[in-house]
């Protein structure tokens, strides 16, 4: 009898649910919205191909939009009918990321537990509201123009090894997402944990780095882009309640341990290294003694459009303090050693595709090293007014198809010429790669075509979204900027970059990819230049 009890209690339960989340389907035809119908449990049908890994997850709101063009707004449902909003109008695009902000302050919220993920619900991206912006204002000043020139030794130290490592290795099939993970890895662990690595001398043996690849994912094959799948896209209470560790509680210790000893001896001894500990511990002491924080620069439009004003924190405890700089010595790791390796693979899988564009790139560099005396380690200003390699990098990322933008709704929004209201706590996503590939933004899209495409010498201009725009954009897009301007520099001044066995000659991203990267990587032969 108890039996059959629980049976018909599941039963029941489990009907419920699934009426629940049935009502919770119909969303979008009570907005008037176009959208995909959804199905339980996976919801829409793009859903169910990136479950099944036919879609990227990255091409979502290109799927959603290609089915209908000419809507402002779509929809789609995901895991347990969770409802999404794809935006493909530009004007309103920007609305939502910078004249409306207030009603779209905050990302998607990451649905785990505080027990089993302390440091990484205290990162900065994950922070909501008022705490969000009162950490930004504190973090910003730290990817100035002004401090991103004092870590530049660094960064041509890390520079230097990278040239020998390369010296020592074949360079006729080079993984470039796995060598530039190297350099990332290595340049942030200067810079953001206060130490000095040493990976490139035994990469395999070297702890850093092993931890490094778990750290960041990619130690976990298909079974951790389920993972990423899973905390992203199910209901917020089951990741909170289940109590999953995204961050191996091994990996989360090994680095905690490292910043709150690089942070503490730093404190005690009044020593500099010229690294994120540096800025992060000055910064507190400044705001113990003057009770104010440092305010940063407005360098450009991009800067401009991003201001938030933060609350002067109060008194904070050691405790507080600790946690801060270690959840944000994590996020540069965690969110800079993925994007920018990744990043640099795009950027090299086009430039081994078209030779002529490469050969304008190094003619630019040459003259650079030139005016600097023949000396490749080009300054900070030098290195940014490399133009010819700016355009270039900028279509790498537009060409490349991915721009995943989202913002959360925090409060009703109503749009006057849709008479639609977006309810609160709608993701909200933007199609960023559908203003890529516009005629009117970018004439001939599907060409790839630095000159013609990013004709003037802004940075980021309004209809580039591979950073983002308004006060949720990229905080650390000019310290990425700077890393791969480096990079490219000494890799290109020194080697010609031509395809690897296997290299397609068009991106076609692998559903099963969490960077977004083609099936079989990025593979280039590297030939070294005559001096």
């Amino acid at each position: 009898v108890d039996f059959k009890m629980w049976w018909a209690l599941l039963l029941g339960l489990f009907l419920v649910f699934y009426l629940y989340v049935k009502k919770k389907m119909t969303l979008f035809e009570k907005l008037g919205i176009p959208h995909q119908p959804g199905t339980f449990p996976c919801g829409s049908d793009v859903m169910w191909k990136v479950f099944s890994q036919k879609v990227a997850f990255v091409k979502i709101a290109d799927v959603v939009c290609e089915e209908f063009p000419e809507a402002k707004l779509v929809g789609y449902y995901g895991l347990f009918g969770t409802p999404t909003i794809v935006i493909q109008d530009f004007e309103l695009m920007k609305k939502v990321m910078i004249k409306d902000f207030e009603y779209f302050t905050d990302r998607r919220p990451f649905a785990l537990h505080p027990d089993t993920n302390k440091y990484l619900t205290k990162m900065m991206t994950a922070e909501r509201g008022q705490q969000w912006k009162n950490s930004r204002s504190m973090m910003s000043p730290i990817f100035t123009s002004g401090k991103l020139k004092q870590i530049m030794p660094t960064i041509d130290e890390c520079s230097d090894d990278y040239l020998e490592h390369l010296q020592k290795i074949d360079k006729t099939d080079l993984d470039v997402k796995k060598l530039m993970n190297l350099c990332t890895c290595e340049i942030l662990g200067r810079i953001g944990c206060g130490v000095k690595p040493d990976i490139f001398k035994d990469p395999d043996n070297n702890v850093f780095y092993q931890q490094m690849l778990k750290l960041i994912g990619q130690s976990g094959g298909k079974l951790q882009m389920l993972k990423v799948m899973l905390v992203m896209f199910m209901p917020s209470w089951i990741g909170y309640y289940s109590k999953i560790y995204f961050i191996p509680q091994e990996t989360s210790d090994f680095f905690v341990d490292i910043i709150r000893k690089a942070t503490k001896s730093r404190r005690d001894s009044d020593t500099k290294q010229g690294d994120f500990i540096d800025f992060w511990v000055d910064m507190f002491k400044n705001l113990e003694k003057n009770n104010k924080l440092e305010e940063a620069e407005i360098e450009s439009e991009f800067e401009k459009n991003a201001q938030v004003k933060g609350d002067t924190p109060k008194h904070m405890t050691p405790e507080e303090i600790d946690t801060m700089v270690v959840a944000n010595g994590l996020l540069v790791f965690f969110v800079g050693n993925d994007t920018t390796s990744t990043a640099m693979a795009v950027v090299l899988f086009f430039l081994a595709n078209h030779p002529e564009v490469q050969e304008k790139v190094f003619e630019e560099i040459q003259n650079a090293i030139e005016d600097n005396g023949g000396k490749e380690q080009l300054d900070y200003n030098a290195l940014h007014g490399l133009s010819y390699m700016e355009k270039v990098v900028k279509e790498c990322f537009r060409c490349w198809g991915v721009s995943f933008l989202e913002r959360l709704c925090v409060k009703d929004y109503y749009i006057p010429e849709l008479n639609v209201t977006i309810p609160k706590d709608i993701i909200v996503q933007m199609a960023g790669n559908k203003i890529h590939q516009t005629e009117e933004n970018y004439p001939n899209p599907s060409e790839f075509d630095p000159d013609l495409h990013f004709d003037t010498d802004v940075l980021m201009p309004s209809t580039f979204l591979s950073f983002g725009q308004g006060p949720r954009n990229c905080i650390g897009m000019r310290f990425a900027w700077t890393i791969m301007r480096s990079f490219l520099v000494r890799l290109m001044a020194n080697y010609k970059i031509l395809p690897g066995p296997g290299l397609e000659k068009t991106m076609v991203i692998d559903p099963a990819s969490p960077q977004g990267l083609p099936k079989n990587g990025v593979h280039v032969k590297l030939e070294e230049r005559q001096k």
